[in-house]
């Protein structure tokens, strides 16, 4: 599994942005872009399965064995 921080601000009134870049002179939040390994899918519950997922940590999050071919994990 593969984690980038994603920055969150409002450029302007009412519009966010979301970059990997880390912004200067701004107040932001952050996320974790959680992304799963080729041949693999991420998953917090054994059942629903992401290839990538926006999160704010990356507790319970997990790889899991997936056949797109097939959707089997």
């Amino acid at each position: 599994m593969q984690v980038k921080t994603l920055y969150c601000y409002e450029r302007e009134k009412g519009k966010t942005t979301v970059s990997t870049e880390e912004p200067e002179d701004v107040e932001y939040t952050t996320l974790l872009r959680l992304i799963a390994g080729e041949g693999k899918a991420l998953t917090n519950d054994g059942k629903t399965l992401h290839s990538c997922i926006d999160a704010e940590n990356t507790d319970g999050w997990y790889e899991v064995d997936y056949d797109e071919d097939n959707q089997e994990v």
